[in-house]
């Protein structure tokens, strides 16, 4: 029967006919089936970190240097064979406004590993190990039937404090180089079940010092010579006492000695080439994921995820503020990028305020799994598909970034969208420090003896987020 005449044969009027449209699309959305999600679910994931990364000097986030670009010809990027940083931001999805919650290594994977704002147990000491009553990232895989991994570069994985929770392969090892090979080896090695999911987890030590980007070999098939990223930045004529070892960064702590303008300059080239160093391990990584098989199906079926554990002060707030231990934007401010174009499709920049504790719910809520849990009153992270997956509507509560530094002297710190305040105590005294994040991003200008008002507000902020309960 035609819907759209009446029994005289002649047509009906237009608003009949949109009527009729309107109820005939209703009744068929009674009965028929949801409409079959778009994209291709994933089956695996990987997870890369790194220690002392700055986002301001990356060039995936803008930064003037290429740090973090790699050249590519047309047909490497028609056969998904461009993988540097910058290209798995343009394919992904790049947060601009990512924050550690610890200036230090171990309590930021405490956090990323737990979904929990602060998962590591402390003391004055500093941090000792995961909370017990927390379950990992790996732990709710590995019940999920999927094989876990973890490689890492430094002393996290070294001695048992709680991040080696829930993975089958355990291996740390000093250098970033032994644990690019051994992670390498150990996808090819899990070809061989190729039905089976996997988590891996690669740590690499990052930009923590020393700051010495040695020449890397050519890889096999690669052109000759050695890649020396020591002199991709720096000036040939330099002689200073900048050579970016542990012990002249201290010496600047200390206030032993003072850096000019050319120290200076020495110190952030050297840095630059340790980054570019970084990429370049990154994309060797991915590269050979990529090329388990001609086609890169197990890439495709990849979701991954890179992310910077904690940045590096450079004397920009104060002349002896060398180092990662502080609560200042240059530590606090890491990259986050996401990457799984069957699933997440076009490249986008999320402004959003997040933090690693949003990783683990997120990766959760995107295989299906339990939610993780913390000990009692955590504060846990969001599921971060609320702003990325228009297919399932989910709630997503926009909420400031927190950040606490424990030890003799304690800090925390509260960044929303527009301004940061940061409690500092120095022998049992308290002091705050405001700072505009849009006018002043490396918050060096402090607000709060012109701003009394804003201090007051953004103070009963930070005690609402420090002692506040989940949203």
């Amino acid at each position: 029967m035609d819907l759209l005449k009446k029994s005289s044969g002649k047509k009906c009027p237009g608003h009949l006919v949109m009527a009729l449209l309107a109820i005939a699309l209703m009744c068929g959305g009674c009965t028929r089936s949801p409409k079959p999600r778009p994209g291709r679910a994933p089956r695996n994931v990987l997870l890369v970190t790194m220690s002392a990364l700055r986002t301001d000097h990356l060039s995936a986030y803008m930064y003037a240097r290429p740090t973090t670009a790699w050249p590519a010809t047309e047909e490497e990027r028609r056969l998904g064979r461009a993988l540097s940083l910058d290209d798995l931001a343009e394919q992904g999805v790049l947060f601009a406004d990512a924050s550690s919650g610890a200036p230090r290594t171990f309590p930021a994977l405490c956090s990323l590993m737990t979904g929990a704002r602060t998962a590591a147990a402390s003391d004055a000491e500093g941090d000792r190990a995961l909370e017990s009553e927390a379950t990992t990232l790996a732990e709710s895989f590995r019940t999920a039937g999927f094989k876990t991994a973890a490689f890492t570069a430094g002393q996290w994985l070294r001695e048992p404090r709680g991040l080696e929770q829930g993975f089958d392969t355990v291996v740390a090892r000093f250098s970033d180089s032994a644990i690019l090979d051994l992670s390498r080896q150990w996808l090819e090695a899990a070809e061989e079940e190729p039905e089976r999911p996997w988590f891996l987890w690669v740590h690499f030590a990052g930009g923590e010092p020393p700051h010495d980007p040695r020449g890397l070999p050519p890889l096999p098939g690669g052109a000759p010579g050695v890649l020396d990223f020591s002199r991709l930045y720096t000036a040939a004529d330099y002689s200073g006492p900048a050579d970016g070892s542990i012990a002249h960064l201290a010496r600047l702590a200390r206030g032993e000695v003072t850096a000019d303008a050319r120290d200076r300059a020495q110190v952030l080239d050297r840095y630059d080439g340790e980054v570019a160093r970084l990429n370049s391990s990154l994309r060797t990584l991915v590269l050979a994921l990529r090329n388990l098989n001609e086609s890169g199906s197990r890439w495709n079926d990849t979701v991954f995820v890179f992310a910077g554990l904690h940045g590096i002060e450079f004397g920009e707030r104060d002349p002896r503020a060398w180092g990662s231990d502080s609560l200042a934007a240059s530590v606090l401010s890491v990259p986050l990028i996401l990457r799984h174009p069957g699933s997440l499709t076009g490249s986008r920049v999320m402004g959003e305020p997040v933090g690693l504790e949003d990783i683990g719910p997120t990766l959760c809520d995107w295989f299906g799994l339990p939610a993780l849990s913390a000990r009692e009153n955590s504060r846990m992270g969001r599921s971060l598909l609320a702003l990325l997956d228009t297919y399932v509507q989910r709630e997503f509560v926009s909420r400031p970034a927190y950040a606490e530094r424990t030890g003799k002297n304690p800090e925390r710190a509260l960044r929303t969208r527009e301004y940061a305040i940061v409690e500092r105590v120095r022998e049992g005294v308290r002091s705050f420090a405001v700072f505009d994040r849009i006018a002043d991003p490396a918050e060096l200008v402090d607000l709060a003896p012109q701003r009394p008002e804003l201090l007051a507000e953004l103070r009963a902020a930070l005690e609402r987020e420090t002692f506040g309960t989940t949203p």
